[in-house]
């Protein structure tokens, strides 16, 4: 059976519709079904104090014609759109923006502390989202999946209330070397992009398997499984990960440091990112040479500073001074000379931009210069060698990370939900699949995350009540009202908390009472104005063959219909008038 929810600016015009294609009769041959719709017609007409259908109305018969030909043979395109697409885990964008979806999934996003959470939130508009993302932030398809959903979500409440119980995840940090903070090596490392990976990569690694770990550690307390059970479930997807992830981790933790190195041009403190010489014994054994033998070579120098016979020869400061320093160039311990002296005194390594000034190396620590040179070798080959076996090891555990950022972010999406929650007074309600919604000073997101302030006073947003239920007198809504009163507002809270029911996101509500948002196997909407002038359809007719596929596409399932228009009284006498029937069930199609 077919179950349509309705809700419209103008219930005539969806009544007639759902009328229309109740006496739809696969048995019933074109012609007996015009007549038997016309005649039905007329008789709801008259019934309803109407002594005859108006025909005058500005169409052609030959258009009648056409009208009676829409419910016979449902379009198989039309401008209606599904709100979720169930092969993809997105929302249709026309629908969405109707709803201001993009706007509440960005307010959504921030209490994500991943990437990969928020896009997978952000991308639920997306036309081309990507599979993984519906890994992370999944569009429920039964009423199952959203009872288990909600159940986690609740769990997560109650640990964010307890601030001694909350997930190391939580505190998560920022890719640093990366303008946009985003880890996006790891993904182009996952489908080739990266042959090898720099320090960087080997720190962010170990940062996320040490994030996993203590995840992992904290899901095992001996109290998690009995207090939060449906959690601890979506925990042991990350358990599974355990024994590798912390493999990996021995092997590259504690690999990379950070360098603090005071540059001369900013004078400030940069950071480089070096291996840990306690990690490696030999790269620490070169290190210390290559200290003694600087030490050693700096030593002589300032011997040579020291010898009149050297100091005479050196080049003077701007002030006429004598250098006292040691200048170092490209880690070559230089003196300056003036270049008729240059050669007497050793090899010159570089010029001044006048070309007057030479800075030389001295003959006196040739030797140790080639020492230090070879040493200086051996470092560069030892680390590049270090770094290709992280990253080597790295790479070919990259779909391991990847994984488990997946499902790291799949609980920090969970605890996102949460926490929008938790700051902005969300209920998890009931979910059941008879088609009622019923929620109590429901505040619509984007109010609720913007208290105004007028004349020094907070004005706070006013809430309405969602109610709907599975009956005869209010299986269908009517919005009615003068300009700006808040009907599309309204309509879109609908759509909204029906929607927010299928994400799993907590329902905003200022009474805290019971709620209850049933489960629908589908969400359209008719969207905007389809007529096309091209093809000669009018207004009037793209809302009928936009209304029909959207009944032909719910057969078999419990759906929800949305209406976004805002009728002329032209465009409401001529469906009035043409196709105003009695609503009745017709067992097996429609129920309304």
């Amino acid at each position: 059976m077919v179950h349509v929810k309705l809700i419209s600016q103008l219930f005539i015009l969806k009544i007639g519709t759902v009328s229309i294609a109740a006496f739809c009769k696969e048995n019933v041959s074109k012609k007996t079904y015009v007549r038997q719709l016309w005649r039905h017609r007329h008789k709801a007409a008259t019934s309803n104090g109407l002594n005859e259908i108006p025909n005058a109305l500005g169409y052609a018969e030959e258009n009648d014609k056409v009208i009676k030909e829409i419910f016979l043979a449902p379009p198989t395109s039309s401008s209606s759109s599904s709100v979720v697409d169930n092969t993809t885990g997105s929302i249709s964008k026309n629908v969405a923006n109707a709803l201001d979806l993009p706007s509440i999934l960005d307010m959504f996003a921030r209490f994500c502390v991943t990437d990969l959470g928020k896009e997978s939130a952000q991308s639920l508009v997306e036309e081309k989202r990507r599979a993984f993302y519906d890994d992370i932030f999944h569009v429920a398809n039964s009423q199952e999946e959203c009872r288990e959903e909600y159940a986690r979500v609740k769990e997560a409440m109650q640990i964010i209330s307890e601030s001694d119980k909350k997930p190391p995840f939580l505190k998560w940090k920022r890719y640093e070397y990366n303008e946009s903070g985003k880890d996006v090596w790891l993904w182009e490392a996952l489908v080739g992009k990266i042959a090898f990976l720099g320090l960087e990569h080997v720190q962010r690694a170990s940062y996320i398997t040490s994030v996993a770990i203590s995840t992992i550690r904290w899901s095992m307390d001996n109290n998690f499984e009995a207090e939060c059970p449906h959690l601890f479930q979506e925990c042991l997807k990350l358990q599974s990960y355990y024994k590798n992830i912390a493999l990996l981790h021995h092997h590259i933790s504690d690999s990379v440091v950070e360098e603090y190195t005071r540059s001369t041009s900013t004078f400030t403190n940069e950071v480089k990112l070096g291996l840990n010489l306690s990690k490696y014994p030999k790269l620490m054994n070169l290190r210390s040479q290559e200290n003694l033998l600087k030490n050693s070579i700096m030593a002589t120098v300032r011997d040579l500073l020291k010898s009149e016979s050297i100091r005479s020869k050196l080049a003077r400061n701007p002030d006429g001074s004598i250098p006292d320093d040691i200048i170092e160039i490209d880690g070559r311990f230089l003196l300056p000379v003036p270049q008729n002296y240059a050669a007497s005194i050793g090899k010159i390594r570089d010029r001044s931009r006048s070309q007057k000034t030479c800075y030389v190396e001295p003959h006196e620590i040739s030797d140790e210069i080639i020492e230090l040179t070879s040493i200086r070798e051996d470092i560069v080959e030892t680390e590049k060698r270090i770094v290709a076996e992280l990253s080597r090891k790295i790479l070919e555990n990259i779909p391991l990370i990847w994984n488990t950022m997946i499902k790291l972010s799949r609980l920090d999406l969970i605890f996102a939900k949460a926490s929008f929650g938790e700051n902005l007074d969300g209920q998890c309600p009931i979910v059941d699949d008879e088609g009622t919604i019923y929620v109590e000073d429901f505040i619509h997101p984007l109010f609720a995350m913007q208290s105004r302030v007028v004349e020094k006073k907070v004005v706070n947003p006013v809430p309405i009540d969602l109610k709907l239920c599975n009956s005869d007198c209010n299986s269908a809504l009517v919005i009615s009202g003068v300009n700006g009163g808040g009907k599309t507002a309204a309509l879109k809270s609908f759509g909204i908390a029906t929607i927010f029911c299928k994400l799993g996101i907590p329902i905003i509500g200022t009474k805290r009472s019971m709620m209850r948002v049933d489960f629908f196997d589908d969400i359209f909407a008719d969207v905007g104005d389809s007529q096309n002038l091209i093809e000669g359809t009018s207004t009037l007719m793209a809302r009928m063959v936009n209304i029909a596929a959207i009944l032909e596409r719910m057969r078999g399932k419990r759906g929800l219909v949305y209406l976004f228009h805002s009728y002329t009284q032209t465009l409401f006498r001529n469906f009035r008038q043409r196709f105003r029937i009695i609503i009745k069930k017709e067992e097996g199609l429609v129920s309304c």
